[in-house]
């Protein structure tokens, strides 16, 4: 092999280690940083679940009720009508919404062990329209509607009871009463995390940090204690 031979074949063997080295590198690069994301989607799962999907004496979410009404125009008239509704027992917050969750004025009464709800509707002919009334309190032993069909020409059927989730300003305050590091013990998360709306909390991550952003729907009691379908955005990293 002539010195020229042993040059060329010298410099394949080392253009193929280095190669080699570099393509091993870029493997493992790429397997740590889908391990890296895969525990960090996890992490997300978790995280949203526990701050907004369980109801515990951590989460930021407390247990409202919603309590579903139809009416029905009886009269084949349009007309406006006076609406009441008395709930048994006594309940906190009591707010009612159309279909489409635009809040429909009404006034609150306290009865004696009672709440008297009272709103306007404006019918058309023979319409029938739904409302749900949104509350805290524990569930109702009775709901009545009080109104005089006589006098008013509206019926009512109360349809459903259930529970419903709500991000509460109470929750949401106590957070942020929290020292950062004392919630992410508290909750027993290792990834770092922030709510970037509603109920802000949390760091900003930094420029270079691998974030994943999950934008999450959720019922939200604002500071007139009104309800709204919101989104919350999570970011953990």
């Amino acid at each position: 092999m002539t010195q020229i031979d042993f040059a060329i074949a010298f410099f394949l063997l080392i253009s193929i280690s280095v190669f080699s080295i570099s393509f091993i590198s870029s493997s493992a690069s790429n397997d740590f940083n889908q391990l890296n994301s895969e525990k960090i989607e996890e992490a997300v799962s978790s995280i949203s679940t526990q701050l907004f999907d369980v109801k515990d004496n951590k989460s930021l979410v407390s247990n409202f009720k919603q309590i579903g009404v139809k009416f029905t125009e009886i009269a084949g008239l349009s007309h406006s009508s006076d609406l009441d509704i008395e709930i048994t027992p006594e309940v906190n917050k009591v707010h009612v919404y159309d279909k489409m969750f635009n809040e429909i004025g009404s006034s609150v009464t306290s009865l004696s062990g009672k709440t008297k709800v009272s709103f306007i509707l404006d019918f058309a002919p023979n319409e029938e329209k739904y409302v749900n009334i949104i509350y805290d309190g524990y569930y109702t032993t009775n709901i009545d509607y009080t109104s005089n069909v006589t006098e008013i020409n509206v019926t009512s059927i109360i349809i459903s009871e259930k529970e419903i989730f709500v991000l509460s300003k109470e929750r949401c305050s106590q957070l942020k009463s929290l020292n950062y590091e004392d919630s992410k013990n508290l909750f027993g998360f290792t990834e770092n995390f922030r709510i970037s709306n509603e109920c802000v909390y949390g760091p900003d991550p930094s420029p270079d940090a691998n974030v994943i952003v999950k934008t999450i729907p959720v019922l939200v009691e604002k500071i007139d204690e009104s309800i709204r379908s919101e989104k919350i955005k999570l970011l953990v990293w």
